[in-house]
């Protein structure tokens, strides 16, 4: 099941048994490795080839028949996600190289189980990359027709080489006519939102192509309507059941669970 020929003997035959606990127990993290994040839906993981080093599992089940409708007749998280992280290696831009996908499906072509095997990435500890060299990774991203709707400060790392990576293209997806400038401009505006230093804010989005010099004030004013919107849909998603929280009616009340 493991796709990656660059790895040895040993990390492949570690890697297919990882793959055949997934597979029989979907939603659920093999053995060994840590969980990193677990949501309702998806859990993120970090486990340890005997001679690659660290590898990240991205784990998703479908519970919820919302999800199971999603995904019916569309490509499963982890074969979406490992064509845009490979479109973005071919276009320049570092990103985790993939291992494995496993995308399984049950009677009449129900989503069963869906797995991504990422490399770990060498990072810089404790150093964020600054607004220009995300925007200039944005801008290729855009140049390679990848849209992000969801691109923020957070998908971005420092790597000890000294070039800036991209994580999480789940969301993202082929322009088919090229990524338009509206596209660009709302893509500006959600790396915005983050908390960056004024006199970078001036100057950092401008020549990556992302949006002009008369675009900026509107951009930022808009960045901080979305910060302001975000902080009320991380409270109203305390209220209903999303990949975060689970809501379970008793018959003393409702009982919500992050």
């Amino acid at each position: 099941m493991s796709e990656a020929t660059s790895l040895s003997a040993r990390d492949l035959a570690q890697l297919d048994a990882w793959l055949a606990e997934c597979a029989a127990a979907p939603g659920q993290l093999p053995a060994g490795v840590e969980p990193v994040q677990t949501r309702l839906v998806r859990a993120v993981g970090r486990g340890q080839l005997p001679d690659t080093g660290p590898v990240f599992f991205k784990v998703m089940a479908f519970p919820r028949r919302a999800d199971r409708l999603r995904y019916w007749l569309r490509a499963l998280p982890a074969q979406h996600e490992a064509a845009m992280l490979c479109a973005a290696r071919a276009a320049g831009v570092a990103c985790p190289e993939v291992l494995a996908v496993v995308a399984q499906r049950g009677g009449l072509g129900r989503p069963r189980l869906s797995v991504l095997v990422t490399r770990g990435l060498d990072l810089l500890p404790e150093q964020p990359p600054g607004l220009s060299a995300c925007a200039v990774l944005a801008g290729r991203l855009c140049a390679a027709g990848v849209v992000h709707p969801d691109l923020h400060a957070g998908n971005f790392l420092s790597l000890r080489d000294g070039r800036t990576a991209v994580l999480d293209l789940q969301s993202a997806r082929r322009a088919r006519l090229g990524v338009s400038l509206r596209r660009r401009r709302q893509l500006a505006v959600r790396l915005l939102a983050a908390d960056w230093p004024q006199p970078e804010v001036a100057t950092a989005l401008l020549p990556a192509g992302l949006i002009n010099a008369a675009q900026l004030p509107a951009a930022v004013g808009a960045a901080a309507a979305w910060r302001a919107a975000a902080q009320r849909r991380r409270v109203a998603r305390c209220l209903v059941e999303s990949t975060e929280f689970a809501v379970q009616r008793r018959f003393w009340g409702v009982l919500r669970q992050r």
